[in-house]
């Protein structure tokens, strides 16, 4: 798990799909990195980019933005969420 803080960033080719994971402790570097991966896979049917920070729960992370293909960027109210081990 990453320590508190962490920013991680996932790339699924279909909701609930396996993940393309990258973890970075700068937020700058992992929004750009997000920024990124809309650029490169944003436009792919079926296509779920997230961006959350880990919690001090390691179980948690606190989901900051979603993008999905055809709805675009949805911003979070910064809610918690209980992730499952990759």
């Amino acid at each position: 798990m990453a320590k508190p803080g962490t920013y991680i960033l996932r790339l699924r080719f279909r909701e609930d799909g396996p993940a393309v994971t990258g973890w970075w402790t700068v937020k700058e570097v992992a929004e750009a990195k997000y920024m990124g991966e809309i650029g490169v896979y944003g436009s792919i049917p079926g296509v779920v980019i997230t961006l959350s920070v880990q919690a001090e729960d390691p179980e948690e992370e606190v989901l900051l933005k979603t993008w999905t293909a055809g709805r675009g960027e949805s911003i979070s109210a910064g809610a918690a969420r209980t992730v499952r081990a990759i």
